[in-house]
């Protein structure tokens, strides 16, 4: 089931939607996401690498790829506070919503991950087929070209806040 709501009058967003969100550390990016976004999305993952958003709502902390496996079914909003910080552990995670549908992920400091250069493999395929199967995605990032093209080519609604640097504006 796709969860659809309305920030303003003119914005629609709906949960399987893929959503960019840039700005300077400490703007308010993770701020709008927990009170804007996230309490609209009946289902999600909050990735959490630096494990310092344990106010997010959820109803279960998950560390590794092995637990979101067995646990992804039965609980509607999970924060994953990674084990291991490796490509391995996230593009896993990112197999396993794939594999689940019906869900949304939350990457937290999206420039952690992807490169200018470099998407792993399960992040695309969520980013570029996740729609199909109701899958949505909001990565979060200090800088537009920190990230692969891919993540902002394919999302239907960037949010910048306090972007200073024209390579990053233009």
């Amino acid at each position: 089931m796709v969860d659809e709501f309305t920030i303003i009058d003119t914005l629609r967003i709906l949960s399987n939607d893929r959503v960019s969100i840039f700005g300077r550390t400490g703007s308010g990016k993770t701020f709008f996401a927990k009170n804007y976004l996230l309490p609209h999305y009946t289902k999600y993952v909050f990735y959490d690498m630096k494990r310092e958003n344990t106010d997010v709502q959820h109803d279960i902390i998950i560390n590794t790829p092995k637990e979101l496996k067995n646990n992804i079914e039965s609980n509607n909003r999970i924060l994953y506070q990674p084990k291991n910080l490796t490509d391995k552990d996230f593009d896993s995670i990112c197999e396993v919503i794939f594999n689940s549908r019906n869900n949304t992920l939350y990457v937290d400091e999206a420039a952690m991950i992807s490169t200018p250069t470099k998407i792993l493999y399960w992040h695309k395929v969520l980013v570029t087929q996740g729609r199909s199967y109701d899958i949505g995605i909001i990565n979060v990032s200090q800088r537009p070209r920190d990230i692969h093209n891919t993540l902002i080519s394919e999302s239907e609604h960037l949010f910048a806040f306090s972007l200073s640097l024209e390579t990053d504006i233009s």
